[in-house]
């Protein structure tokens, strides 16, 4: 059991970075956190119903699991929060220094060697590799948590950068534009940016669904159902990137008219999103 009764939190950072979570999975994920520091920032074990105990889940489990599986890394003892770990690690050091000062006396010559080992103790852990000092976070505003690594919050950029450009091109193309982005609806945009390598194979559908007389309703019995939703679903984006919605002529062939190329406005737009 940790020797410290209380665990730092970064309230802001936690926020931001759990916005697309529901009062469930933040709680769930709150828990797992706090188990962890009361083992002195050691692995949970790596048992998916001795974690579900641990948040204190029912049914409702393999959803929420699913969700905030990604806030934590593995190693051959369990599941871990890396910035948990560290500030667990960065506490005990500074406890070993007080309690190795405090029984040095109350002297004035103890409390100058007592300043002096607490900023000997802190660099030392910044030299340690084993103990690595949090690097700072440069995301705007509030959009990393106490445990977030830096991949996740790279894909919770990607993500945020993909809804802009959808939403800017939508405009354009009358499609309706995101309101919401849910849990369910930011999951399945990052599998399709994995599925299309990122940002640029976005674009890419964009670019096509633009340029598609079907996605557009301009056919002659216009269908409007394109939107984020039928975008983002595994079926639709495949058939998408595949070229089954790309225009015709009346052979079959690929049309070369010019609505069917790359729209030079989608393209800037395209351009300066990553400019920013």
């Amino acid at each position: 059991m940790s020797k410290t009764p209380f665990m730092p939190l970064w309230v802001s950072d936690f926020l931001g970075d759990t916005l697309d979570l529901d009062a469930a999975e933040v709680g769930a994920y709150m828990l797992l956190l706090m188990a962890q520091w009361n083992r002195g920032g050691n692995s949970l074990p790596d048992d998916y119903k001795k974690l579900q105990r641990i948040a204190r889940c029912g049914r409702n489990w393999p959803r929420i699991w699913e969700q905030i599986e990604h806030y934590f890394d593995r190693d051959e003892d369990g599941v871990y929060s890396k910035r948990l770990r560290l500030e667990a690690q960065n506490v005990a050091a500074k406890r070993a220094v007080n309690a190795q000062n405090g029984a040095r006396g109350g002297s004035a010559k103890s409390l100058k060697s007592k300043e002096q080992q607490q900023a000997n103790a802190t660099n030392s852990l910044q030299r340690n590799s084993s103990i690595p000092e949090p690097e700072p976070y440069s995301i705007k505003d509030t959009n990393v948590s106490l445990s977030v690594s830096t991949d996740a919050t790279r894909h919770a950029n990607e993500v945020s950068q993909a809804v802009s450009r959808y939403n800017e091109a939508a405009t354009k193309a009358g499609w309706p534009q995101v309101q919401k982005l849910t849990p369910n609806r930011s999951k399945q945009l990052r599998l399709r940016l994995k599925d299309c390598g990122g940002l640029n194979g976005w674009e890419d559908a964009l670019r096509r669904a633009f340029a598609s007389d079907f996605c557009r309703g301009r056919t002659s019995k216009p269908w409007t159902g394109f939107g984020f939703d039928w975008l983002v679903k595994a079926g639709n984006f495949t058939k998408l990137m595949e070229g089954n919605y790309d225009n015709r002529t009346d052979n079959g062939a690929t049309s070369n008219r010019p609505e069917n190329r790359p729209d030079p406005a989608l393209e800037q737009i395209a351009r300066l999103a990553r400019l920013r």
